[in-house]
């Protein structure tokens, strides 16, 4: 397990190291320093900065969580919006 923040270059890098596939994000609410409500915004900020594509994110954000939790059967596409 890796961690870091919304922010950190870490996480492109391990998205780049083991593919988007095997990386998942979370944020860290409701910690008191978390960067609640805006940790989503920072870190597709950063990770675009750092040329990660749309796609990279999508499995990041989705469908790597929605896969390992196995979550994916139970939602439409047309829900995932």
């Amino acid at each position: 397990m890796i961690s870091s923040d919304p922010e950190d270059a870490l996480a492109s890098f391990a998205i780049r190291s083991v593919g988007a596939d095997h990386v998942v994000w979370a944020s860290d609410f409701p910690h008191p320093d978390a960067h609640f409500p805006d940790a989503v915004d920072v870190f597709l900020a950063s990770t675009r900065a750092d040329g990660l594509t749309d796609d990279d994110l999508q499995r990041v954000l989705w469908d790597t969580p929605a896969r390992f939790y196995r979550l994916a059967d139970r939602f439409t596409p047309s829900m995932r919006a």
